[in-house]
């Protein structure tokens, strides 16, 4: 099955860290269960379903959605999949960190 969105470099490197802290702080189990949340929220926001806002105050386009103490920001493309373009937690500076991807 082909996914409706892709990752870029940034929010890869972004889901490598999550999974790596996840594993040493709550364990493989947890790790998968919280990854395959993240996974769906994304396929969500990549198919503008379910809850989610747009921030087009930040970038015209932008969506983001939170998911568990995340935030996942994806800019739709028209005939190709979603960009995801960050996965970030919420105690991140985002903006800063967001607007730097953007560019």
């Amino acid at each position: 099955m082909t996914l409706p969105y892709i990752l870029t470099r940034s929010a890869a490197a972004d889901l490598r860290n999550i999974v790596r802290y996840s594993i040493q702080t709550w364990g493989e189990a947890q790790c998968r269960a919280y990854v395959a949340q993240i996974e769906s929220a994304a396929t969500e926001v990549a198919l503008s379903k379910g809850v989610f806002r747009t921030r087009d105050d930040l970038y015209p386009g932008l969506r983001v959605k939170w998911v568990g103490q995340h935030f996942i920001f994806c800019l739709p493309q028209v005939g190709q999949p979603a960009l995801i373009l960050a996965i970030l937690h919420e105690r991140m500076e985002m903006v800063d960190r967001l607007k730097s991807r953007l560019k």
